[in-house]
């Protein structure tokens, strides 16, 4: 039977700590920013859901350790400026938030006023 008779429709749900950000092709290309995606397909259509992370932030009681850096496992932390920026590979482990000695690093308001918890197993 032909495509055209024939529509596909598609929602993202992002997980904790991500955010949807476009619908894309096998190419690549961005084919539509809506979490809610309907086309009629003219053959067999390759689509991905691409996410993005939330960011970490850091307020004005950085001081510029560097130890969120050092404690990071996967390397995603790099100080620009004598502050933190945290790349695409992070996995949202938690380590550099709970581990700043000034609690300078936000995770969103989600975070925000909450204390900070260390497992108390030794490093």
């Amino acid at each position: 039977m032909p495509f055209a008779l024939y529509s596909a429709s598609f929602s993202a749900h992002a997980l904790s700590g991500y955010t949807f950000e476009y619908w894309a092709d096998a190419k690549g290309n961005v084919v539509s920013r809506d979490v809610d995606y309907r086309f009629v397909p003219s053959s067999d259509t390759k689509l991905s859901a691409v996410f993005a992370a939330k960011q970490f932030t850091v307020n004005e009681k950085c001081t510029g350790c560097g130890l969120c850096a050092k404690l990071c496992p996967t390397c995603a932390i790099t100080l620009h400026d004598g502050h933190p920026v945290w790349e695409d590979n992070c996995t949202h482990c938690m380590a550099c938030i709970t581990r700043c000695p000034a609690e300078a690093i936000e995770y969103g308001k989600k975070s925000l006023g909450k204390p900070r918890y260390r497992c108390p197993v030794k490093l």
